[in-house]
């Protein structure tokens, strides 16, 4: 790890730490789907989605299951947006946060790769 006279061995184990916790995370959540309308994790609000989904009523009662089966009728990839611009604006924004996803795993596995010197 990069050393300046300012790091003591405090900080630098807790860089150290810091790093660890975001690889761990980024593990963690990395298997579960996330809602771009919540930025939550993707779920149903209704225990029957899965059936009503196999029925057809993401169809049929799209007014329903929009907003209570989002995981059972894949709507967590689709957000609704009011113009251009908005989806312009949005696009960028997660555009933005993936780069900053893939710095973070790249200095994190440079780093676990590396090792640690303290």
């Amino acid at each position: 790890m990069f050393k300046t006279p300012a790091m003591n061995s405090f900080s630098q184990m807790f860089m150290t730490l810091f790093l660890m916790v975001l690889l761990v995370i980024s593990i963690t959540t990395g298997h579960a789907e996330i809602d771009v309308q919540t930025g939550l994790e993707c779920v149903d609000r209704d225990d029957k989605c899965p059936l009503m989904a196999t029925m057809g009523e993401c169809k049929t009662n799209r007014s329903y299951t929009n907003e209570h089966c989002r995981k059972s009728c894949d709507r967590c990839r689709v957000m609704r947006v009011n113009s251009s611009e908005e989806m312009q604006r949005i696009m960028q924004q997660k555009k933005e946060e993936l780069m900053k996803q893939r710095r973070e795993r790249k200095e994190a596995q440079r780093i676990l790769e590396k090792g640690f010197e303290l």
